[in-house]
């Protein structure tokens, strides 16, 4: 039994938000390339599972510029896509894409925000961010149709840390939890978690990135799939 309130245990160390200047521009070119490759296992993922329900409507909650959108967009285009992201990032959707529905939203403060009922909800690799995760959770609730399925994913911390991991090295990281972990927090905020993976954090088609990302870690004794992903109903 543990009292940190989101999950984690007691001795866990969350490190400090970290602000970013509105000022200057956070999407540069090079992370616009690289959001080609991070968590593109998840959203692979989230298409599948789009196709065999036969699904509707799908929104992204962090869905950052929306390049892997396009992807599900390209091979579902019948699809009802929607992107939720802070301004910058929803944007440069707006004015790439011919598709969709892109609308703005405080990750931290999600309530103001409208909710679309949908078949499949993703947010991948967001609540690691968050200072308090519990709103945002809230919203993805408001987000599902009855029967619709939530695919959340975010850093393992064991399979990316190791065992007695208990502050992420990553500055931009606030929290990481393991999979049981998760899974706990997650039932705790009213989802239910159907099925729980783990994936690369990057395809291998990503060259350097991938080297970085999956490789060094696995010589350093660490998992090569130190993603985790969660599949949850209502």
């Amino acid at each position: 039994m543990t009292s940190h309130p989101f999950g984690l245990p007691d001795d866990y160390q969350d490190n400090p938000r970290q602000h970013y200047d509105a000022s200057s521009r956070y999407w540069t070119e090079e992370r616009i390339r690289n959001a080609h490759y991070y968590q593109a296992s998840v959203y692979a993922y989230a298409e599948d599972l789009a196709r065999k329900q036969a699904a509707k409507v799908l929104v992204d909650v962090g869905c950052g510029v929306g390049t892997k959108l396009q992807a599900i967009h390209r091979n579902l285009p019948g699809l009802d896509i929607t992107g939720y992201d802070q301004a910058e990032g929803i944007a440069y959707c707006r004015e790439q894409y011919d598709f969709g529905q892109w609308l703005e939203i405080d990750l931290e403060h999600p309530d103001s925000a409208q909710a679309i009922p949908s078949d499949i909800v993703i947010c991948a690799d967001v609540i690691e961010h968050l200072e308090n995760p519990d709103p945002l959770l809230g919203f993805l609730r408001a987000c599902l149709k009855p029967g619709g399925v939530l695919v959340l994913s975010t850093p393992d911390r064991i399979a990316a840390r190791g065992p007695v991991s208990r502050r992420s090295p990553n500055p931009a990281h606030i929290r990481e939890w393991s999979r049981p972990e998760l899974r706990g927090y997650l039932e705790s905020q009213g989802f239910r978690v159907i099925r729980q993976r783990r994936m690369m954090s990057v395809p291998w088609q990503a060259g350097r990135l991938f080297i970085n990302e999956c490789l060094r870690p696995l010589v350093r004794g660490r998992s090569f799939f130190a993603n985790q992903v969660c599949e949850c109903v209502l």
